[in-house]
């Protein structure tokens, strides 16, 4: 077999599971350890937002709009890990096989692990296993795999018409 599809497939095996254990990490954090940490994003986010729209909402937000601010924080890194985590399993299922019927095991991955990662947080001091969450990952997760899947599909055909150009002439 070919040292390259190898290394790869080392390289992306290793970032999926990186990846999985960056999320159980983040589920295995006290509950006022995960708001410390989703507060200085928030807070983060409300800096940038104020140099560049320092009327926005998101600039100014104070109490319950704060409240909201965090929670769409919280929402979009649960979608944004995810999106990462299927975005690397599509490319990482590519370097094995194009089988499509393969192509489960990857969106089953993107099932069980939400479900684990919130079930988690139920040993977890101060955390909940939401469902909610589950389905902002899961649909992050969907959105990453189509992504990549999109890519894949329009590098293969850019490969092909610049292939048939070169013959051609």
């Amino acid at each position: 077999m070919n040292k390259k599809i190898i290394t790869l497939r080392i390289i992306l095996t290793s970032l999926c599971c990186f990846m999985m254990v960056f999320i159980f990490s983040q589920s295995l954090q006290a509950g006022e350890d995960s708001a410390k940490t989703s507060a200085s994003v928030t807070d983060a986010v409300q800096q940038v937002a104020q140099q560049i729209a320092p009327e926005s909402f998101v600039a100014t937000a104070t109490g319950e709009d704060y409240d909201l601010l965090h929670a769409a924080v919280r929402m979009i890194a649960h979608y944004s890990e995810f999106a990462l985590l299927g975005f690397l399993l599509c490319f990482c299922y590519f370097s094995y096989t194009r089988k499509r019927i393969w192509a489960l095991a990857p969106l089953g991955v993107l099932v069980v692990v939400p479900i684990l990662d919130e079930s988690l947080q139920i040993l977890v001091a101060d955390r909940a296993c939401e469902w909610l969450d589950v389905l902002y990952d899961f649909c992050g997760g969907v959105t990453g795999f189509g992504f990549a899947l999109l890519l894949w599909t329009l590098g293969r055909y850019l490969y092909r018409v610049i292939r048939l150009r070169r013959k051609s002439v």
